[in-house]
């Protein structure tokens, strides 16, 4: 009935890499995926109740200031690694002064999930060539299922991070001594 076009998936590379290898298309790509993680990080209270354990945990280890065993309600909370409320504890304290502490300490989703981003990036990079870090990001953000979940402030988005980071020491020995150090951090125990 209709002709049978057939494409070559490999031809479509240069198309989709071509606009990002200029310095405006990077610093375009910058701007476009700082946007995607720092929108919808502020301005409003907790969602679901895995924000608000989360953030119980966080105000825990500013009020308590132990900051080796996280607790909740003033039991120690060991279900989860411990990175995601460290560092989000140390946003909400940098930034205590200039936000509500909830949205200070969600600013801790946003270095996750930029982390999160760069090593997608340089694993694609890595694994399919120059450019292909580009593409990879794009569909990252265009991608409907992680919005929601990757703004929260959970401790999955740590764990996301994670995976990011593993994936690249596995393919290159370059990352490896310096993204393992961060792996092993972010594991239970």
């Amino acid at each position: 009935m209709y002709p049978r076009i057939h494409r070559d998936p490999a031809a479509f590379g240069p198309l989709l890499r071509r606009p990002w290898e200029s310095p405006h298309g990077v610093l375009l790509l910058l701007v476009l995926s700082s946007g995607w993680v720092l929108v919808g990080l502020i301005g409003h209270d907790p969602w679901k109740p895995d924000e608000a354990y989360t953030f119980g945990v966080v105000l825990d280890l500013l009020k308590r200031g132990d900051w080796v065993v996280p607790s909740l309600a003033g039991e120690p909370f060991v279900e989860k690694p411990p990175l995601f409320f460290l560092v989000a504890a140390g946003f909400a304290r940098v930034f205590a002064h200039a936000l509500p502490l909830h949205d200070a300490a969600r600013l801790a989703t946003g270095f996750f999930v930029g982390t999160t981003l760069l090593f997608l990036a340089l694993t694609a990079r890595e694994l399919c060539g120059r450019g292909y870090g580009t593409v990879a990001v794009l569909v990252m953000i265009g991608s409907v299922g992680p919005v929601a979940r990757l703004h929260q402030l959970i401790t999955d988005v740590a764990r996301a991070s994670q995976s990011a980071c593993a994936a690249l020491p596995s393919l290159d020995d370059r990352f490896g001594e310096a993204a393992q150090r961060l792996i092993n951090t972010t594991r239970c125990r």
